[in-house]
């Protein structure tokens, strides 16, 4: 492998300030796949993170960086709804300005084993949801609040 340095490039697919669906995932990541990625051999790999950037400016990651081959769309694709659905519904409800995929196309001399995807862990069931900073049962019925102390 020659001394070359390996560079990082973002994809911005712009939303417009509309929702994240998991519609314009699939569109975003169709319309990266089709204009970044198709001219290159099915063998290479990627590494690639999928992020947004909200209407204030500040760009939020959603998933970590994933190492794949570039014929691995539908695992990815399944693989980052994963992700969204998992996320803070603070994603699904607010106006975003864009998606982007940060990304590396690696050579065909670099040697790698195999795709290293990171699937997102299962949390336990919550109990509570968050509003104003506070805590909060999901339920009226006190008995399946957790261990209560009466003193």
């Amino acid at each position: 492998m020659k001394n070359n340095k390996l560079k990082w490039f973002d994809f911005v697919y712009n939303l417009n300030n509309k929702l994240l669906t998991k519609k314009s995932l699939k569109k975003s990541l169709t319309v990266f796949w089709e204009n970044e990625l198709k001219m290159y051999e099915k063998e290479r790999y990627i590494n690639i993170l999928f992020k947004v950037k909200m209407e204030n400016g500040t760009v939020r990651s959603i998933s970590p960086s994933q190492l794949v081959k570039i014929d691995e769309f539908n695992q990815l694709y399944t693989l980052f709804n994963s992700y969204l659905d998992i996320t803070s519904e603070q994603y699904k409800s607010t106006k975003l300005d864009s998606i982007f995929f940060t990304y590396i196309i690696y050579p065909l001399d670099i040697k790698i084993n195999r795709s290293s995807i990171s699937k997102p862990k299962k949390s336990k069931k919550n109990i509570s949801f968050t509003f104003a900073g506070y805590n909060l049962p999901k339920t009226m019925d006190i008995c399946n609040w957790g261990k209560n102390r009466i003193l």
